[in-house]
């Protein structure tokens, strides 16, 4: 987590790097504060019960009662959105695990992570991110501008026929990305990927689903 932090501020400070990358690392970022903040508190509670702070503070007799009932904090939780079994103090924790496992992987090592192709091949958990909505509207400035197109000539769609491994950008910046973890409510992914409207409750679909931005000209 020390070492994606650190990739993360890099990323930020770089002029060259792309909204995609910006993304990801201000996810990363939030992800770094957050851990940081988890471990102080986790500290905090070990110093009083170990009798070196014998100041019983507001904020350590909260964290002491959400811990005690096997909740999570609500410092914690407000972090980000959730179902109801996953308040438990062990299921957040192991969640908030996914979450720093997947932004590592996302960011990659150094040098790794800015090449277009890259991002074509990659599979994103949604609902694992901070700020999902942000890191879409990303995904559709980074395909803008690496094909020059404007921003308002794209148009989001679901389902493709390319396999995972490639964006559908042609061998260049791709314009569809993987996103995995999705339950589809009004539409199911068919053979082939993709997607097509039904009347039938939310479904899982199995593996990645390519989200694509095509360019649909005005007046198209």
């Amino acid at each position: 987590a020390v070492a994606a932090a650190g990739r993360a501020r890099a990323a930020l400070a770089d002029p060259a790097s792309h909204a995609l990358v910006r993304a990801v690392a201000r996810e990363t970022e939030a992800a770094a504060e957050l851990l940081a903040r988890v471990r102080a508190d986790l500290e905090a509670v070990v110093e009083f019960g170990a009798g070196r702070e014998p100041k019983l503070t507001n904020a350590v007799r909260e964290l002491l009662g959400a811990l005690a009932a096997g909740e999570a904090p609500p410092g914690w939780r407000a972090a980000f959105a959730g179902p109801a079994e996953a308040q438990r103090a062990e299921a957040w924790v192991a969640d908030l695990g996914r979450r720093l496992g997947h932004l590592e992987g996302l960011l990659g090592g150094e040098g790794e992570g800015q090449g277009q192709e890259d991002w074509g091949a990659k599979e994103f958990w949604l609902g694992g991110l901070f700020n999902p909505e942000g890191f879409m509207t990303a995904t559709r400035q980074y395909v803008a501008h690496a094909h020059g197109w404007a921003l308002d000539e794209l148009v989001l769609t679901m389902g493709g026929a390319e396999q995972p491994g490639g964006g559908g950008g042609g061998g260049g910046a791709p314009t569809g990305f993987w996103i995995t973890g999705l339950a589809v409510e009004g539409a199911a992914v068919e053979e082939g990927r993709r997607a097509a409207l039904v009347d039938a409750p939310a479904t899982r679909p199995e593996g990645a689903v390519l989200f694509r931005w095509e360019r649909r000209p005005a007046g198209a």
